[in-house]
């Protein structure tokens, strides 16, 4: 007897008064924290006013500021505590509405119980060590140039795809920051979105040189309907390839991966993806599916095979005064 499993996640968000009970809440994808499916680019790089930088020059039609900051972060459980203690510096600039300008770094150190820290720290993909005391820190950026027809951005981030309550299935933002290049072409109803970030692989070659860590690049291309604000169809494809400096094949948005990657003697990792969003009354449904390893011959003849891979994921967040519920179903 042949048994298949599928597993089901279903989470629920509450929202009452006001206060959200969970940071990631769904919302369409075009307004998602990232640069190549950002409606309004101006927002990815906020300008603070002049009470608030700490160095602001401007002209009649640019602007570029400096500000500082620092804090403590106190965590703890049971018998168990530890302070984040750290420091940072944000720029931001805007030279004539057309180019901007955006970076954030900041450093920080562990005090305290470091074991507890390693175990439930949401910042412990990026450790160093200074000595015997912990040592965290990390930078994010981008500079995007804004042209009629087009926005293209390169920078230091991450990104997500598809609307969500605990992650994405298509592309998430629970990860390290990547550095990529980005652009997103505009035809009106229907955009044209594209991403190519450099990854670090998780194993290295010790065989001849110390952290001697492959090439690794992951390339995403998505292309977006939206007949109007309250709408949005998407359907794309990633590829993940590496062994090799950057593939020019691959910085093509208009082409398709799939058949490319087959063209290269499949040695790469090719996914397709699709999704939508609908807001309508009160409702904010959104939907996404992805089908990895696509290969039509064998999706039916053999089931169990260990290609043709899909995962769905649905949700519903239904607002009413000042409340807000989400549902959300994975499989």
């Amino acid at each position: 007897m042949k048994i298949k499993i599928i597993f089901l996640i279903i989470l629920v968000q509450i929202s009452l008064f006001g206060f959200n009970l969970n940071w990631n809440e769904p919302q369409i994808s075009s307004n998602c924290n990232l640069f190549f499916l950002a409606e309004n680019v101006t927002e990815t790089v906020p300008l603070l006013s002049e009470n608030f930088s700490l160095l602001h020059y401007s002209t009649n039609k640019s602007k570029i500021e400096m500000s500082f900051f620092s804090g403590n972060d106190f965590v703890a459980k049971s018998d168990s505590m530890y302070d984040f203690f750290y420091l940072g510096a944000e720029i931001n600039a805007n030279i004539k509405n057309k180019l901007l300008f955006h970076t954030n770094c900041w450093s920080g150190y562990f005090f305290g119980d470091t074991d507890f820290a390693f175990a439930h720290s949401p910042l412990n993909d990026g450790w160093t060590y200074n000595s015997d005391i912990p040592m965290l820190d990390n930078v994010t950026g981008n500079m995007t140039y804004l042209a009629e027809f087009a926005k293209i951005s390169v920078g230091r981030g991450k990104h997500q795809i598809g609307s969500n309550i605990a992650g994405s299935i298509i592309l998430n933002d629970k990860s390290d920051d990547y550095g990529y290049f980005s652009a997103n072409f505009n035809f009106g109803k229907i955009s044209l979105q594209f991403l190519h970030a450099t990854l670090i692989p998780d194993g290295i070659d010790t065989l001849y040189f110390y952290k001697n860590y492959d090439d690794k690049y992951f390339v995403t291309h998505k292309i977006n309907w939206s007949p109007n604000s309250n709408f949005e169809l998407f359907i794309g494809e990633h590829i993940v390839y590496g062994s090799r400096s950057v593939d020019p094949n691959y910085l093509l948005p208009h082409t398709f991966y799939r058949i490319t990657e087959h063209r290269l003697n499949d040695r790469d990792n090719a996914l397709i993806y699709s999704g939508l969003n609908w807001k309508f009354h009160h409702n904010n449904f959104y939907f996404n599916f992805i089908f990895d390893e696509l290969v039509p011959a064998e999706f039916f003849a053999n089931p169990n095979d260990w290609r043709n891979k899909y995962a769905i994921q649905m949700g519903n967040s239904l607002k009413f005064n000042d409340a807000k519920a989400t549902i959300e179903f994975v499989a």
